[in-house]
């Protein structure tokens, strides 16, 4: 909430008809699957039918306003919504008229469980003391299944290029005691696609300190020169999946002077000049014969590849880098995002192995996949807020009504 954009995935919405677009929910679930990778499921298909009126409006209605809107990446549909004011904005809209206590600084370390129903949370202060809250239901939206720093620590063993920059629980690693998952465990709950991580290309950090940069505007190749991914999609885990099929998972990013001042903007003097000694990260030189020589590739490819982005330029597509000097940056891999997570029905209720809801538990959000266990698995798509927000709004009437 602090850095985030706050994009939504939304489809037929007023945002859309004021800037022109025409769009419907019909037309969000008709692409679905080329969105995602997978066929609408129950909680997809509800998600689609009501997002336009249970995020977009009721947002709209809580004082948030939609400034642009952004191709989504698969489809080149503008349905990608971005707040202005990011996800604090989004925050901010949902404490205007939030009428309970808000309690921060307290990690929940289990549940109260009492005659097989699910009667409060045990927690902690920052102080160590611990606690109980009693409630007759409790809804988990604790994030993402990578909280766990060894569960993390798994994911990146797994992927054959390494994951420089994994981001575990978005601030940092949760406590041990704090893990949802592990706490969860005596309720047996169902954990859907649990490998469906949402990973995606970034200009590979220096000591962890490089900011990630916006490099859809540059032309992608691997090891040799050649263009392998329509940066279009940049955004989708299929972009990191095609980085991993590169030999080495070697690609760069490759742009030219006019393109520079905008990508390079939120680097600091200092970490550029200390990227481009390095030469490993940043490459800087006066022309593509030099710059294919200092990246290991083959000038000859380097050259035809540009060549071929120029020629066959599209709607979207990065401009082919033609004035010098050029420049190409090493792109690397970060992990962010859970596809997969705890099952719930469509009231929000969590299951539990043998398909029966959990008396008295209700999750949403990223725990949940971004809604039912798998919203957009397995190639998950950007504007993933607005399933959370709608997943929230199911679990939390549901847990109210209990």
């Amino acid at each position: 909430a602090r850095w985030g954009s706050g994009a939504m995935l939304l489809a037929g919405t007023s945002t859309q008809a004021r800037f022109g677009v025409v769009d419907d929910p019909a037309a969000l679930e008709a692409d679905w699957v080329r969105t995602t990778g997978a066929e609408p499921d129950a909680w997809a298909r509800a998600f689609v039918a009501a997002q336009a009126v249970e995020v977009h409006d009721w947002l709209v209605g809580l004082g948030l306003r939609f400034g642009a809107l952004l191709p989504e990446a698969a489809t080149g549909a503008r349905r990608v919504h971005v707040p202005e004011g990011g996800s604090a904005a989004i925050v901010r809209a949902l404490g205007s008229g939030l009428d309970a206590q808000v309690r921060t600084g307290a990690w929940v370390t289990g549940l109260v469980v009492a005659d097989g129903r699910v009667r409060g949370v045990a927690w902690r202060d920052a102080q160590n003391g611990t606690h109980t809250l009693r409630a007759d239901a409790v809804v988990l939206a604790t994030g993402s299944t990578l909280s766990d720093a060894d569960r993390a620590a798994g994911v990146a063993a797994a992927s054959p290029c390494p994951l420089d920059a994994l981001i575990v629980g978005k601030d940092g690693a949760l406590p041990p005691d704090a893990d949802t998952l592990g706490f969860l465990t005596p309720l047996e709950p169902v954990l859907r696609n649990p490998d469906a991580i949402g990973t995606y290309p970034h200009v590979l950090p220096i000591g962890g300190d490089f900011p990630r940069l916006d490099v859809s505007r540059a032309i992608w190749v691997d090891g040799e020169g050649r263009r392998f991914f329509d940066e279009r999609e940049w955004a989708s885990t299929r972009a990191a999946l095609a980085v991993q099929g590169l030999p080495g998972c070697v690609a760069w990013a490759v742009f030219d002077e006019p393109l520079a001042p905008d990508i390079l903007a939120r680097v600091p003097a200092e970490l550029r000049a200390a990227a481009l000694a390095g030469e490993r990260i940043l490459l800087h030189r006066d022309s593509v014969e030099t710059l294919a020589a200092v990246m290991d590739a083959d000038p000859a490819v380097l050259a035809a590849t540009l060549d071929e982005a120029a020629r066959t330029p599209g709607p979207g597509r990065p401009p082919a880098p033609r004035t010098p000097p050029f420049w190409a940056a090493r792109l690397g891999l970060t992990a962010g995002k859970s596809w997969g997570g705890v099952a719930t029905e469509l009231d929000g209720r969590v299951l539990d192995r043998a398909g029966r809801p959990v008396p008295g538990l209700f999750a949403a959000g990223e725990f949940t996949g971004m809604g039912g266990g798998s919203l957009g698995a397995p190639f998950g798509f950007e504007g993933s807020l607005s399933p959370v927000v709608w997943s929230g709004r199911v679990a939390g009437r549901s847990a109210a009504g209990h």
